[in-house]
């Protein structure tokens, strides 16, 4: 993962955060410009200031995510019916555990 600041067309701070390198052109929309690192004045912004924060202290994307699956999974086993968005995502997850076991080769 890395950071990203997307500025507009004069150069303010529009957004940050985390993307994977593949997908850090697509960050910016358009009339913006995307670029790799946190603009030092974004942290100092104060509409941006909690946001940087929070985009440190948060667990790792994987992490968060790894938890919902595990909650979806327990509401799953509990027998509450779940989106078929959230069933099908799921079955993707689980996919990708089973070919890729934690400890496998």
């Amino acid at each position: 993962m890395i950071e990203f600041t997307v500025l507009d067309k004069s150069g303010r701070v529009v957004r940050y955060g985390t993307c994977l390198p593949e997908t850090l052109a697509q960050q910016a929309g358009p009339d913006e410009t995307v670029i790799e690192g946190i603009v030092d004045h974004a942290v100092d912004e104060p509409r941006y200031n909690y946001t940087y924060h929070r985009m440190k202290a948060y667990p790792e994307i994987g992490n968060q995510l790894d938890a919902i699956f595990k909650l979806a999974k327990s509401l799953q086993a509990q027998g509450i019916a779940l989106p078929s968005d959230t069933l099908n995502w799921l079955d993707a997850v689980q996919s990708v555990k089973d070919a890729y076991p934690k400890g496998g080769a």
